[in-house]
C-alpha cells in the first residue's frame, strides 16, 4: 500500500469559480477552442458556471478538443475528459473532479524530457501518476474541497479498491495493516481483532475511530467490524492519524479510518459480481449494482452471502451470513440528498489463544497445530451452563455453531446543498439498531495449563476433591471423557493423552451486547480559492446493553478440536464415587453475571480552517468541544451463591449435603445480586490542533503539526493525549515518498486486570489499575518505486520506542472503587516497578514491503509481500516476550478485459508461526516459568482467489 501523493491543484486553470445557478443537466451554449487542458478546463468550466478540480499532474500535457454548440453540461464535462486522457470522478450539479484515467494515460502522456533528472530514462511521468492513482481528492480529516496528501499538514493514507484487492484482507482489521503505524492483531478472525496506532499498548480498539462514509460506526469502537465488512461495495479507505482526526471526529484522537463505499450513479447503469472461494471452502458471492431510474434520481443495491469452514476449521460452519445494502440518490441545483439502509446478519468464529511450547521460540504441541488448529469442536459446541435465579433464567444455552452472531440494521442520510458562491451546507447521520451474541471460548489464566498428571497430583482442588469423596472410599483421581465415559488413571497413561499429556482450563460464554445509537455531523463550509473554514457539530446518542450471563470454566483435553473432561474421585474398584467437574464444567459464572445498562450522550462543537498563502504555503487549524455525559447502571454481584436442587445448605449458604456428588454445580461465582450501582461521568474537554504545509517545489512538501486530543472512557476519566509529527512528501513518476516523525503522549492511561484477593477469608474477584502514561517517539514512511514500467516497489512502515510510567493503583470491584489494601502489598510493589517497560503487545518494527511485476497493456500483476513485525511483550510486565516473526505472501491480480477479473492471493506461504498475543486474562504478570502457554498465532498458509465482473 501506499500513500498517495498528489501535486497541487493548478491554480485558476483548473479551480473556476462560477455562478451558483449551475444546474446538472441545464444545456449550454459552448465555444471552447482545441487547447491544452490547463487553460482549456478553465474555459469550459465558465461557459458552463461550475466549479472543477483537478491535481495538476492530472492536466500537465494533456489538450482537450473543441466543444461547440449546445449541450448538456454533463455531456461536455466528458467529452473534456474521454478526449484528454481523463475520468470523471465525482460531479455533484456544482462542483466536478477530474482525474488521470489509467487506461489512457500512456497514450496521453508526453515523452520525457532527458533535464528531468527524477524521472529515468523510458518512464513517462504522467503514466506512473496514472497508476498511482494520484488524482484522488482526500475526504477524511479535512473539510476543504480538493485536499490532497502532497498538500494535507496530517499523517494521511488512501487505499484505493485495487490496494484493497492486492491486500485481499481476511477480515477489515487486515485492511487497517495498509495503514502506516497502525499494528493490527489480525489473529481472530473477521471479527473482535485488536489494532493500536503509534506506539499504545495493544490489546483493544481504543483511539482508532472506524467510520463508514465519514460516520463513527460507533462511538465507542468495540465491536465495529462485526457490521464494517470487507466487500464489493467498499470503493476505498482513507486514514488520518492524530491531528485532525481528534477534531473532525469524536472518540478517534489517534487515527481515523473512513470506508467510503461506493455511490449511485446518475449517468449510467453498472455493477459488480464477484464470486470468491478459498483453501478453507469459501463459498461467497458479492455484488453491486447502480442505476439512473430517472434524470436526477439513482438507486444502488449491494453486498454478499457467504460461508466458509475457517481456516482453523471446528468442524462446522465458521462465518455465514450475510449483509444486504441499498442508497437512492436525489440531486438538483446545487445539491444532492442520499437516503441508505444497511442489514447485517452474519455469524463469525473467534478465534483464541490456543497453547504453545517454547518461550521465545514457539512450536506446535503434539496433537494441536499452532498455524491451523484450534480448541473449539463439535464436543462443546453446543452446551448449557447454570445461571443464577436473579438473572431471570437458570440455564443460559450457549451455541459455538453460531458463533458471534450478529444482527444490525443501520439507516443513513447525506445532504449537501451550496448556498450562494462560497457556502456548502452538509448534514449526515446514521441511526444504528445492533445486537451481538458473542458465543465463543476464551482462554483462561496460564496456571489452568498443565500436566494432566500434574494437576490430579498438585492443584489445590484436587485435594478438595478426595478429602470431599473420601468417605464414599474415593483413594485417587482420574480423567473421564464426557462424550465417550473412558477413564484415564495412572501417570503413564496420563501423560500418553494425545502425545502431550496436557490439560486445558478455558472460559465459554455467550456475551450479549445491544446497542441503539444515533451519529450525525452537520456544518457549514466557507471556501474561496485561498480559504477554506467549517463550523460544525457532531452528536451521539447511544443506549447500551451487555452481559456476561452464563460464563463458565471447563476442563478439556489439548488436541485440535479438544474433547471436554471430567476430574473424577475413583475408589479401589475403579468406580466413579464422586466429581470434581460436571460435564467438564469447574465453575459457573466466570466473568460475573452482572449485566450492564448504560445511556450515554455526546455534543460537539467545532471549526477548522485553512488559509492558503502564495499558492504553497497552508496553514490550518481547529477546535473541538465535547460535552460528553454517560450514565451506567452495572449489576452487582455476590462472592458465590448457593445452587438450587443441588445439595441441602445452612443460612449462610455453607453446603451440609450434596446430593448428586458433584462439587462444581453447588455454587455460581460471581451471581448477580439482583441490585445494580449507579455509574456516571460528564466532562467537557476540548480538543485542538494546528499544522502547515509548505510546497518547496510542485513534487517536494513538508509539514508539520502540533494537536491535542482526549478519548472518553465509558464511567473513567478520559484519556489526554498530545501529538507532535512533522514530515516530508515527495512525488514524481520514478518515486512517491512520504516520511514522518513523530511524538506521542498518552496521559492517563490506565492498565487494568481481574486479580483474585482473599478478603474476610473469600476469594474475590477485583480489578487493579495502574494509572500510567505512555510515550512514544518514532518514525513512519511510505514509500512506492517504479525504476521501470513494469516494475513497482512499496515499502511501509513504522520504527517506534515507547515506555511506559506507573502513577497510582485504583482497586475496584464491579466497577466501585474499593480500598486499595485489600490488594496484597507484594503485587502492588511489583506493578509500581514496571515503569520504563514497553507497552504490551506493541511492536518497535512494522513493516511492509511489496514487490510486483506490473503486466503490460494493464493486464494486472504480479506481487508479493513480507510483512515483518518485530518483537513484543504479552504482557505490562515484559516477562513473556514473544519474538520476531517474518510472513511472506503472494499474489496475482489480472485483468482478462476490461469486464472481466481474476484475483487470487496466498497468506503465509511458509506457516509462519508469530505470535500476535499471549494470554489476555493471564494478569500483568504471564510467564509462570513453565514451557506450555496460552498464545493466540497468526494464521497458517491459506489462500482466496475471486472472479470479478464489471457491467
Amino acid at each position: 500500500m501506499r500513500s498517495q501523493l498528489y501535486t497541487g491543484l493548478v491554480l485558476a486553470s483548473v479551480v473556476a469559480a462560477a455562478p451558483p445557478a449551475a444546474a446538472y443537466a441545464q444545456t449550454r451554449s459552448f465555444d471552447v477552442a482545441a487547447q491544452s487542458a490547463s487553460t482549456g478546463i478553465v474555459a469550459f468550466a465558465r461557459q458552463a458556471g461550475i466549479q472543477i478540480l483537478a491535481p495538476e499532474a492530472a492536466t500537465r500535457g494533456r489538450r482537450i478538443v473543441a466543444i461547440k454548440g449546445n449541450l448538456p453540461v454533463a455531456d461536455g464535462l466528458r467529452r473534456i475528459a474521454s478526449a484528454s486522457g481523463l475520468r470523471l470522478v465525482s460531479f455533484d450539479g456544482r462542483t466536478a473532479v477530474l482525474a488521470t484515467a489509467a487506461s489512457a494515460a500512456s497514450a496521453a502522456a508526453p515523452q520525457v524530457s532527458q533535464a528531468d533528472p527524477a524521472t529515468p530514462v523510458g518512464v513517462q511521468p504522467e503514466t506512473q501518476q496514472a497508476n498511482n492513482e494520484l488524482d484522488e481528492i482526500v475526504v477524511t480529516g479535512t473539510r476543504a474541497r480538493g485536499q490532497t496528501v502532497l498538500t494535507s499538514s496530517s499523517a494521511v493514507t488512501v487505499a484505493t479498491r485495487e490496494d484493497l484487492d492486492r491486500k485481499a484482507p481476511r477480515s477489515t482489521a487486515q485492511a487497517l495493516e495498509l495503514i502506516p503505524g497502525v499494528f493490527v492483531e489480525g489473529s481472530g478472525g473477521e471479527v473482535s481483532n485488536n489494532f493500536s496506532v503509534r506506539g499504545l499498548a495493544g490489546g483493544g480498539q481504543q483511539f482508532v475511530q472506524l467510520q463508514e462514509d465519514g460516520l463513527p460506526v460507533f462511538y465507542i469502537n468495540a465491536l465495529s467490524d462485526t457490521i464494517l465488512k470487507q466487500e464489493a461495495s467498499i470503493d476505498r479507505l482513507e486514514a488520518v492519524r492524530s491531528g485532525s482526526s481528534g477534531v473532525l471526529t469524536v472518540n478517534g484522537a489517534g487515527a481515523t479510518v473512513n470506508f467510503i463505499t461506493r455511490k449511485p450513479d446518475f449517468d449510467k447503469s453498472g455493477g459488480t459480481f464477484q464470486l470468491t472461494t478459498s483453501s478453507f471452502g469459501t463459498a461467497r458471492v458479492d455484488a453491486f449494482m447502480t442505476k439512473p431510474i430517472a434524470e436526477n434520481t439513482a438507486i444502488s443495491v449491494g453486498g454478499f452471502y457467504r460461508k466458509d469452514d475457517g481456516i482453523r476449521d471446528p468442524g462446522y460452519d465458521a462465518n455465514h451470513g450475510f449483509i444486504f445494502r441499498g442508497a437512492i440518490a436525489q440531486r438538483w441545483t446545487g445539491g444532492k440528498l442520499t437516503l441508505s439502509a444497511k442489514v447485517v446478519d452474519d455469524s463469525n468464529i473467534f478465534y483464541v489463544g490456543i497453547p504453545l511450547t517454547g518461550v521465545g521460540d514457539p512450536k506446535s504441541i503434539p496433537g494441536l497445530s499452532a498455524t491451523h488448529g484450534l480448541l473449539q469442536s463439535r464436543d462443546f459446541a453446543l452446551v448449557r451452563t447454570r445461571t443464577s435465579p436473579t438473572t431471570g433464567r437458570s440455564f443460559q444455552p450457549i451455541d459455538l455453531e453460531d458463533g458471534v452472531h450478529t444482527k444490525a440494521q443501520s439507516y443513513g442520510y447525506d445532504l449537501t446543498q451550496d448556498i450562494g458562491r462560497d457556502f456548502n451546507f452538509f448534514a449526515r447521520g446514521r441511526y444504528t439498531n445492533f445486537g451481538t451474541d458473542f458465543n465463543s471460548i476464551f482462554s483462561y489464566d496460564n496456571s489452568g495449563l498443565g500436566l494432566a498428571s500434574d494437576r490430579l497430583a498438585n492443584n489445590p482442588t484436587s485435594a478438595q476433591t478426595l478429602a470431599r469423596f473420601a468417605p464414599q472410599g474415593g483413594n485417587r483421581l482420574g480423567i473421564r471423557y464426557v462424550d465417550t465415559g473412558q477413564v484415564i488413571t495412572g501417570t503413564a497413561a496420563l501423560n500418553a493423552i494425545n502425545g502431550n499429556g496436557l490439560l486445558a482450563e478455558s472460559v465459554i460464554g455467550r456475551n450479549r451486547a445491544s446497542v441503539r445509537e444515533f451519529n450525525s455531523d452537520t456544518g457549514i463550509t466557507w471556501q474561496t480559492p485561498t480559504n477554506s473554514l467549517t463550523l460544525g457539530g457532531l452528536f451521539t446518542r447511544s443506549s447500551r446493553y451487555n452481559d456476561a450471563i452464563g460464563t463458565a470454566t471447563f476442563l478439556t483435553d489439548v488436541q485440535d478440536r479438544a474433547r471436554r473432561v471430567d476430574v473424577v474421585a475413583l475408589n479401589a474398584a475403579n468406580n466413579v464415587v464422586g466429581s470434581l467437574t460436571e460435564n467438564g464444567f469447574l465453575t459457573y459464572g466466570t466473568f460475573g453475571e452482572g449485566p450492564s445498562r448504560a445511556k450515554f450522550s455526546s455534543i460537539s462543537a467545532y471549526a477548522t480552517d485553512q488559509l492558503t498563502l502564495w499558492d504553497k504555503l497552508r496553514i490550518d487549524g481547529g477546535a473541538r468541544f465535547e460535552h460528553f455525559v454517560f450514565n451506567r447502571l452495572a449489576g452487582d454481584t455476590l462472592n458465590r451463591a448457593p445452587i438450587a436442587g443441588s445439595g441441602t445448605f445452612d443460612a449462610a449458604g455453607n453446603l451440609l449435603v450434596d446430593n448428586d456428588n458433584i462439587i462444581a454445580n453447588n455454587y455460581i461465582n460471581n451471581s448477580f445480586a439482583g441490585t445494580y450501582t449507579a455509574q456516571r461521568r460528564e466532562f467537557n474537554k476540548v480538543a485542538w490542533t494546528l499544522g502547515a504545509n509548505y510546497l518547496i517545489t510542485p513534487r517536494l512538501a513538508v509539514y508539520g503539526r502540533y494537536a491535542t486530543g482526549f478519548q472518553a472512557q465509558e464511567q473513567n476519566e478520559p484519556t489526554n493525549l498530545r501529538f507532535a509529527e512533522g514530515g516530508v512528501r515527495y512525488s514524481s513518476g520514478f518515486l512517491q515518498a512520504s516520511v514522518t516523525g513523530f511524538y506521542t503522549k498518552f496521559l492517563d492511561y490506565p492498565q487494568s486486570r481481574d486479580i483474585t484477593s482473599t478478603v474476610g477469608g473469600v476469594a474475590i474477584t477485583q480489578q487493579l489499575t495502574a494509572n500510567s502514561g505512555i510515550k512514544v517517539y518514532g518514525g513512519e514512511f511510505d514509500v512506492t518505486l517504479r525504476p521501470t514500467s513494469w516494475f513497482r516497489l512499496q515499502a511501509s512502515g513504522v520504527i517506534q520506542d515507547s515506555s511506559i510510567s506507573i502513577g497510582d493503583l485504583t482497586a475496584r470491584r464491579n466497577g466501585v472503587v474499593v480500598d486499595i489494601n485489600t490488594i496484597d502489598p507484594a503485587l502492588r510493589a511489583t506493578v509500581q516497578g514496571f515503569g520504563g517497560n514497553r507497552p504490551e503487545r506493541t511492536p518497535a518494527l512494522n513493516v511492509n514491503v511489496t514487490p510486483a511485476i506490473v503486466l503490460p497493456n494493464d493486464m494486472g500483476e504480479i506481487y508479493g509481500s513480507w510483512k515483518r513485525i518485530g518483537k513484543i511483550y504479552a504482557d505490562v510486565s515484559n516477562s513473556l516476550e514473544l519474538p520476531a516473526y517474518s510472513v511472506f505472501s503472494a499474489g496475482v491480480l489480472f485483468r482478462l478485459d476490461d469486464a472481466v477479473s481474476f484475483s487470487a492471493s496466498v497468506e503465509n506461504i511458509g506457516n509462519t508461526i508469530g505470535l500476535t498475543e499471549g494470554n489476555p486474562r493471564g494478569g500483568f504478570v504471564e510467564n509462570t516459568g513453565q514451557n506450555t502457554y496460552f498464545a493466540r498465532p497468526i494464521n497458517g498458509r491459506n489462500a482466496v482467489a475471486s472472479v470479478r465482473f464489471d457491467f
